[in-house]
């Protein structure tokens, strides 16, 4: 008899246990918007890190047609806006995806970045169509 009662609070024991991990497990938020907010951090961070270290930054203050052409090769279902300013904080440059209107939540991404002695920094604003 005390065989079976002790069998009985060991299967209570593990019962009450897997119901409280099942509870934790259903209380978390695996919402797609967790997901996308990051993914769209990480995209935002290594875009700007790249057209940085690219020199399209650089560039874009004299010449915008390859930033431009950037911006526009990016993934369909990303949209993104681009302006640099100058050590002032005037906006020299603004420019956005074509095709994409801004709506929803974004994230932005600051970089700067130096060139002709002057200190730039470039903003971007990216969102999922």
């Amino acid at each position: 008899m005390k065989k079976g009662v002790l069998f009985s609070f060991d299967m209570l024991l593990a019962f009450i246990l897997f119901a409280g991990v099942i509870v934790i497990v259903i209380s978390q938020d695996y919402s797609s918007d967790n997901a996308d907010s990051l993914y769209l951090r990480s995209f935002s961070m290594d875009m700007m890190a790249s057209l940085e270290k690219s020199g399209m930054f650089a560039q874009s203050i004299s010449d915008v047609s390859e930033l431009r052409r950037a911006i526009n090769s990016l993934p369909p279902n990303i949209c993104t806006r681009i302006s640099i300013a100058n050590s002032t904080n005037n906006t020299i440059l603004e420019m956005q995806k074509e095709k994409c209107l801004h709506v929803g939540t974004f994230y932005t991404t600051y970089r700067t970045f130096y060139t002709n002695n002057e200190l730039y920094l470039a903003k971007s604003q990216v969102w999922l169509k």
